[in-house]
């Protein structure tokens, strides 16, 4: 029985999962169309440059944000003053763009290893192709809008 037909081996009634929680695509579920396919591989050495790029700056970013939280506080043993004050606030916030750099990079990390194993541009929860505007906005994307939203549903609860 292939991922796209039916239980009675029905061509046209896919019974493939979706994001909703019930279960991950698996790599043979992972079919792109021949025309997508063809759009995608015209569109990959871009899209790979996009990723190198954010990489790079990404990684740059983290070793800045680092360097400045490895500096000594402002923040006195006597207390916390107007100073010290913005000096926290500022560490914290640092913290927080670190914090989204570093999943930020990892989603490029990923995608650049999806790019290795030739499943770019298929969603990893329902085994659809992500469409080619997705991937030009966000090159990391591993999902297509729908199971995005679903997850970021899921996360929310």
């Amino acid at each position: 029985m292939s991922p796209r037909n039916g239980p009675n081996g029905d061509p046209g009634e896919d019974v493939r999962p979706y994001a909703n929680g019930r279960r991950h695509a698996t790599l043979d579920m992972m079919a792109i169309t021949p025309p997508a396919l063809s759009l995608l591989s015209e569109r990959l050495p871009s899209l790979r440059a996009d990723l190198e790029r954010s990489r790079a700056w990404l990684r740059h970013e983290i070793e800045e944000r680092q360097r400045y939280l490895a500096l000594p506080s402002a923040a006195s043993d006597e207390g916390i003053g107007h100073d010290s004050a913005e000096d926290l606030y500022e560490r914290d916030l640092r913290l927080v763009e670190l914090a989204s750099y570093e999943r930020d990079l990892r989603d490029v990390d990923a995608a650049l290893g999806r790019m290795r194993c030739g499943i770019y541009g298929t969603c990893l929860d329902c085994g659809r192709p992500i469409p080619l505007d997705r991937l030009g906005a966000r090159p990391q994307a591993g999902r297509d809008i729908e199971c995005e939203r679903a997850a970021q549903l899921k996360a929310a609860r």
